[in-house]
């Protein structure tokens, strides 16, 4: 992340991602700040990998979509897949313990993180985070 910057790290780790799961992976950037402030950036990074962890191990999917993209107030990143999809209520559950972790540090900083699915129709994650700390932005995107 300090050497090349979030959105290069992204790349390499999706890229490596797809050679590990041997499913494709698609990635679209749009309109993200190349400086991005080092807490936001070390968190997104952190969500993508385990939002790819997840799917990983538990969605036996095919193929996979990242977003990631800023409207100059907030930055959202959203990653879908075509697997298995959960049982309604697994999402929020205590024990879904990466998806907690997930809700926690987008609260941390000031932004949300759900998730939608349904057992045979994928998984869909939408995270969003203020782009910068500094800022007031009452609301969500």
């Amino acid at each position: 992340l300090d050497d090349f910057g979030l959105v290069a790290t992204l790349e390499w780790y999706i890229h490596e991602s797809e050679k590990r799961l041997k499913i494709p992976i698609q990635f679209e950037v749009d309109h993200v700040p190349e400086s991005l402030d080092d807490e936001i950036s070390v968190a997104i990074y952190r969500m993508t990998r385990e939002c790819l962890t997840n799917i990983a191990r538990h969605a036996h999917a095919t193929e996979v979509g990242i977003r990631f993209f800023g409207d100059g107030h907030w930055l959202s990143l959203v990653v879908r897949d075509n697997g298995c999809g959960m049982a309604p209520g697994v999402a929020e559950s205590p024990t879904s313990f990466g998806l907690s972790q997930l809700r926690e540090r987008a609260s941390t900083l000031g932004g949300f993180a759900q998730v939608e699915s349904k057992p045979g129709q994928g998984t869909t994650v939408r995270i969003a985070l203020p782009a910068y700390r500094a800022e007031n932005h009452g609301g969500r995107p």
